[in-house]
């Protein structure tokens, strides 16, 4: 089964996973879940077709962003300057708690909330400097971002989804194909024959080795990230 294209249906994935399985039909459902399955997970933890980012507003009232309802981990929280994003510094010391007013979170000096954090600034690329534009915590429990100096309305973030809506014609990468015909062939072996499922977990392994392989920054683009990190402040 040539493939002609950049990409592939999940469906067409299914259907050559079976027959180079000599499965029959019958076991066309079964596959089909343990694809999605598959899938997500591979956009999990292995490529980044699973950040997704977002524009978020910012609650001004309680300085937060909350987290979309996809969200399993936040990668970036930032604001765009000149088509670039710049990145807010993650400070794990930030008070996070609100005092409810009237039925409504609100902030309370009193207990040092809402204090815009005391840092030496000396721009992005000085020794010990911080990042102007803010600082973030993030609140897992709330399901959202606090903020603290930041004196925009809204944010960028980018974040991993748990996953997306599939159906046996969503198209996704081709070079997924075999990793998930792999991971097909181990779930099932792992039902129908225990005996040949390590060999299939070894060989998924294998296969997602290649794929990582395949995202790793060549020796240039790691010199321009390099070089990157030592730009000098912004000009607005």
């Amino acid at each position: 089964m040539a493939d002609t294209s950049a990409l592939i249906t999940i469906k067409d994935i299914v259907k050559e996973a079976l027959w180079q399985g000599k499965k029959g039909q019958t076991f066309y459902t079964r596959y089909f879940q343990y694809l999605l399955n598959g899938y997500r997970e591979l956009r999990l933890f292995t490529v980044e077709e699973g950040i997704k980012t977002v524009r978020l507003t910012v609650n001004t009232d309680i300085y937060t962003i909350s987290m979309p309802s996809d969200c399993i981990e936040v990668v970036k929280v930032a604001v765009p300057i000149k088509g670039e994003l710049w990145t807010l510094t993650n400070e794990e010391k930030m008070l996070t708690t609100t005092t409810e007013s009237a039925g409504s979170e609100t902030l309370d000096s009193t207990y040092g909330e809402g204090e815009d954090l005391v840092k030496y600034k000396s721009g992005y690329a000085g020794v010990g400097g911080v990042n102007v534009e803010g600082y973030y915590k993030i609140d897992y429990q709330k399901r959202r971002v606090k903020l603290a100096n930041v004196d925009t309305t809204w944010l960028v973030m980018q974040y991993k989804s748990s996953g997306v809506s599939l159906s046996e014609t969503t198209y996704i990468p081709v070079q997924y194909k075999e990793a998930l015909k792999i991971y097909l062939w181990w779930q099932d072996a792992l039902c129908e024959n225990p005996n040949m499922a390590e060999y299939y977990r070894k060989l998924y392994r294998d296969a997602l080795d290649k794929l990582q392989y395949l995202t790793v920054p060549t020796a240039e683009e790691f010199l321009d990230i390099l070089r990157k990190s030592y730009s000098p402040l912004p000009q607005r």
